[in-house]
């Protein structure tokens, strides 16, 4: 096909074609319940401590069996390698190499051999090698004491009441921080379910390739392709329908705010939008019905967990005859 161009200073004619979009008005903006988890702050500083206790712990040889949350030294040796050995450690209770080692392990002593391998039910042509395992040393976790020396080593305070009082104003401040993003998640994902649409193409084309540009990588992959689609939509989702309540309640921004928030990176335009947004954010979050409630407990039975379990992978332990070494092995405490 081919087209003439008009001649400069000819009369001529062109057609163009629009695709309009207009966001739904908003509705289900009022009494959006929200529950939050109330902040138990004695156990969450508690916790907290606990944890500082947990990175200046050491480990102390122990002669007796091992018991949980000891740390137990051993030797393996691969399948089919009578020869080369590797040293590693687990502490029991923490499930470092998989379900089943540490009750494999519990009870041991230096010295203890047994034989293991992973496990998943599979018929005896498909199971996995067997693994040689020897008990090197067991230790034992030593905490550090509660007192001012440990205040200080942990962050740099005189005694264990600063450390207390420094560790509760960052819980509330983390708490108060989830709390915000808890809040406003539940806001827009209500809206968004309560105001279905599909947004303009070009939008989150645009702002996909943003994302893909800040990665900085050169041909990603299709994951990442996708991934970077699938938030743009959201985020260009999110920002029409706030954007349609600040234009349903006629919310302004003053000209003051804006030059407040003035930056070099940003047009006042969307210094605008933005902070539209943010306020009609707020004025839904007024309205909404927020209520605190204890956590929900699990509901997971014990056969439920067994049952898990016995659908993956896991370490169990083979008779003597299944390895080639032969012989007797050390003790382990019979629970």
């Amino acid at each position: 096909m081919i087209i003439e161009l008009p001649v400069d200073g000819d009369a001529y004619s062109f057609e163009m074609t629009f695709s309009l979009f207009e966001t739904p008005e908003p509705a289900g903006t009022d009494g959006i319940k929200i529950e939050i988890p109330p902040l138990d702050l004695e156990d969450a500083v508690e916790k907290a401590i606990e944890s500082f206790r947990e990175n200046l712990i050491s480990f102390e040889t122990v002669d007796r069996p091992s018991e949980d949350g000891d740390l137990v030294l051993l030797e393996a040796c691969p399948a089919g390698n009578t020869e080369e050995t590797q040293k590693f450690s687990v502490r029991i209770g923490e499930s470092q190499i998989g379900a089943g080692f540490d009750e494999l392990v519990t009870g041991s002593v230096p010295d203890y051999e047994f034989s293991a391998r992973m496990d998943k039910g599979a018929s005896d042509e498909d199971k996995p090698p067997v693994h040689r395992f020897r008990v090197i040393e067991v230790k034992y976790p030593v905490l550090p004491d509660l007192d001012d020396e440990f205040a200080e080593k942990t962050a740099g305070v005189k005694n264990l009441e600063e450390l207390r009082k420094k560790v509760e104003e960052s819980v509330r401040a983390r708490y108060d921080q989830e709390i915000v993003y808890l809040k406003e998640r539940a806001v827009i994902d209500s809206i968004l379910e309560s105001n279905p649409f599909v947004p303009p193409v070009y939008m989150v084309d645009n702002l996909s390739q943003d994302y893909i540009n800040r990665l900085g990588e050169d041909g990603p992959g299709q994951e990442t392709l996708t991934a970077a689609k699938e938030l743009a939509l959201n985020k260009v989702r999110e920002f029409l329908i706030l954007r349609a309540v600040a234009e349903k309640e006629k919310l302004e921004i003053t000209d003051e705010l804006i030059e407040k928030e003035k930056s070099p990176e940003e047009s006042e335009s969307s210094i605008r939008d933005r902070l539209k947004n943010r306020k009609a954010m707020e004025l839904i979050l007024d309205r909404a019905d927020i209520t605190e409630k204890e956590p929900q407990k699990s509901d997971e039975t014990e056969a439920d967990m067994e049952d898990r379990s016995e659908s993956q992978w896991h370490w169990v332990q083979v008779e003597d005859e299944e390895r080639e070494t032969g012989g007797e092995t050390a003790g382990k405490e019979e629970s």
